[in-house]
């Protein structure tokens, strides 16, 4: 029972000890690298396309949720840093290469980041209409 208790003591102590040692990093990313910071929601349909849009064409990205007062407050200053004056109130918003995207335009990423090539799925009518299911707008029912 004692060396149980001591073995047990050990194992504690050597278990806080990795604890106090693990370290979180940071990393640094320009928005002028090929990193793209993508504001979004987690109600947003066109966000989740955004997101397969960026994965199928491996473009490393960084997500901000736009409805986060502190990231929201980020992408205004970084608004005024460079004199973007269109509007910030529609996602999905894209920061690419220093460039303000707002809205998913695929096309417009891949030729600021000077891809020679890319995956741009494209959407059936029935699977629009289905997305926009319920919403007046967009049906032809009376």
């Amino acid at each position: 029972m004692k060396y149980l208790l001591i073995l047990l003591s050990c194992v504690f102590l050597l278990s806080c000890m990795s604890c106090a040692t693990t370290e979180i990093k940071k990393e640094t990313v320009s928005l002028n690298d090929d990193v793209v910071v993508l504001y979004s929601t987690s109600w947003c349909s066109w966000c989740d396309k955004a997101k397969e849009f960026l994965k199928d064409n491996e473009i490393h990205y960084i997500e901000k949720d736009f409805e986060n007062d502190n990231d929201y407050e980020q992408l205004v200053k970084y608004a005024k840093s460079i004199g973007y004056k269109g509007r910030l109130s529609a996602v999905p918003l894209f920061i690419v290469k220093g460039k303000i995207i707002v809205g998913f335009q695929p096309l417009e990423i891949i030729y600021i980041l000077e891809k020679k090539a890319g995956v741009i799925r494209t959407f059936s009518r029935e699977e629009k209409a289905e997305n926009f299911k319920g919403s007046e707008i967009f049906t032809n029912e009376d």
